[in-house]
């Protein structure tokens, strides 16, 4: 198996919400996301363009179960949708289990760029492309959305990874195809809240257009993504 490999600079790692609130021991933790972890950190020695979105929500966040007097996982109509109501989680104000901070073992660098969604409280925020009402998207600091940074930076295909496969990781897939970005999921880098969400996200995220593959799949074809 090949180590040796660096993805070209039009392509990038797009890590999704691998952060402690998801991860065992979290207030919305997704079963194994842990063990996404070292798959992470292996991928992105071979990346020199690297993103992560941060599930970054203030207090009283309309995807909050508590906001609402809720039963967590129950549904709410609001403005734009059905809302699943959520246990508090990524929360901007704390640092156990209920806040936003990412998973202390992951590698960052300098360069890597991170965006922040769900920070609005009255719009939840799935992907990192678009938040859940479909045509608000999350910005960076310089006020660019996430399409806009990749195509500032040269970026036309995306290598995924994230918690969860069935609904944030997924969701920027599928937006990401939206975006006419050419998209790689890698799937033992992603885990997911339940078996049947995650094989239909997977589906969806092949009928798009988009590849679905391990990370072993990919050490071994890095001509997938390199010149």
């Amino acid at each position: 198996m090949s180590t040796t490999w660096t993805a070209t600079d039009n392509v990038a790692l797009l890590n999704v919400d691998p952060q402690d609130t998801f991860c065992p021991g979290g207030a919305l933790a997704v079963t194994d996301g842990d063990q996404i972890i070292p798959v992470l950190n292996s991928l992105r020695e071979h990346f020199n363009k690297v993103y992560w979105s941060q599930d970054f929500h203030p207090d009283n966040h309309i995807s909050f179960a508590s906001t609402h007097g809720a039963e967590p996982f129950s549904l709410k109509k609001v403005a734009y949708g059905d809302q699943v109501m959520w246990p508090e989680h990524a929360k901007q104000s704390a640092s156990d289990g209920t806040g936003a901070q990412f998973h202390k073992d992951l590698v960052f660098k300098a360069s890597d760029k991170i965006i922040q969604k769900g920070t609005n409280k009255d719009i939840d925020s799935y992907s990192a492309f678009l938040e859940n009402d479909k045509k608000t998207p999350p910005r960076f600091d310089n006020g660019n959305s996430l399409a806009a940074e990749l195509r500032a930076d040269g970026v036309d295909t995306l290598v995924i990874t994230g918690l969860a496969l069935d609904y944030c990781a997924g969701d920027t897939a599928l937006d990401a195809l939206s975006e006419k970005f050419n998209v790689i999921v890698v799937e033992d880098a992603t885990r997911s809240i339940t078996p049947e969400g995650r094989l239909a996200k997977i589906a969806q995220i092949v009928d798009a257009g988009g590849i679905v593959l391990t990370s072993a799949a990919l050490q071994k074809n890095p001509q997938l993504i390199c010149a």
